[in-house]
């Protein structure tokens, strides 16, 4: 249209706030070196535990957002699952099948690291409604990250609490606005110090009761 013609458009004048964007840069850099930093803290505490590196467990978390343990357990609609453990690198190349040595790609297997790796979303219901728990609710969360050794929030409280531990799933708080990386990590060096000190022995977990579409009051009214 004429309002923007080609001699209309060299004429005006572009913002650039090139210091916000610094600024902005900046933080993003400080936040991603605080997050590396604060991963090989919980790395170099590892070291020092003797237990089997096969040992690999699940964990929920309750995030909004910002790759931290900020949210409250009773406000999730959706964990992330973790898979903690000496796991594969990312991308790495597998052992080929057997006799099929010389194949592109064939050789040792990767050796394995200490890693928490996203592995996916967990619908749940809403437990908290208006303020108040639902305890109708609570035992369908609780199914929902069944094959979770322990999940991590920011606050939780007492109901909920109790439900988790008699179903074998350990709450944990004390990571709160955490980093999701280094706090599974440090949860898992402490679940590893009290398996070989002989506190507790490690099981495996059950199945989880995995849905496609849960729903909360609030959005059905709607």
């Amino acid at each position: 249209s004429e309002e923007f013609t080609l001699d209309k458009i060299e004429q005006m004048e572009v913002s650039y706030d090139l210091d916000r964007r610094r600024a902005y840069q900046e933080k993003v850099e400080i936040e991603r070196q605080a997050q590396h930093d604060a991963k090989q803290a919980a790395l170099a505490e590892a070291a020092a535990i003797e237990v089997a590196e096969d040992l690999k467990v699940l964990v929920a978390v309750a995030t909004k957002g910002g790759g931290r343990v900020n949210e409250h357990f009773g406000h999730v609609t959706e964990f992330q699952i973790f898979e903690v453990g000496y796991l594969e690198p990312q991308g790495a190349a597998r052992q080929p099948p057997e006799g099929a040595a010389g194949l592109l790609g064939s050789g040792p297997a990767p050796a394995r690291v200490l890693s928490a790796l996203f592995v996916g979303h967990r619908r749940v219901d809403l437990y908290c409604q208006g303020g108040f728990g639902d305890d109708e609710q609570l035992p369908s969360v609780v199914r929902a990250i069944n094959d979770c050794h322990a999940v991590l929030v920011a606050k939780i409280g007492a109901c909920p609490k109790d439900e988790l531990a008699s179903a074998g799933i350990e709450p944990v708080d004390q990571y709160a606005n955490e980093f999701i990386e280094k706090a599974a990590l440090a949860w898992f060096n402490g679940y590893r110090a009290r398996i070989a000190s002989g506190e507790i022995v490690h099981r495996d977990r059950g199945d989880a009761a995995i849905r496609q579409g849960a729903f909360t009051a609030a959005a059905e009214a709607a």
